[in-house]
């Protein structure tokens, strides 16, 4: 009987490992980073699904030529550009792929 539990409590813990690992991990990169050296959100424990941080952001980081007073980034999964949310008015409005 332990056997079994333990087998179906190693089961579920693999089956959710696998379904919270599907997304990886999500970062931003932008113009505060010179779009490179991703900056890494914190994947919620009771959440999988929602992600967050706290980022500071300066009017020195807008390396936009000539500074436009936005500063551009960009959400990409795993270090990657194969997924990547973005929008023009971002950071408000919605986030696209692509």
């Amino acid at each position: 009987m332990k056997k079994k539990v333990l087998f179906l409590m190693m089961t579920a813990f693999l089956f959710s490992f696998s379904a919270m690992s599907q997304c990886g991990m999500v970062s931003l990169i932008g113009e505060f980073n010179n779009w490179a050296g991703d900056h890494y959100l914190d994947r919620d424990p009771m959440n999988p699904d929602m992600f967050s941080t706290i980022i500071t952001l300066t009017d020195a980081d807008d390396i936009s030529d000539p500074p436009d007073g936005i500063v551009e980034m960009k959400f990409r999964e795993n270090a990657d550009w194969t997924v990547n949310w973005g929008a023009a008015d971002f950071p408000s409005g919605t986030a696209v792929v692509g």
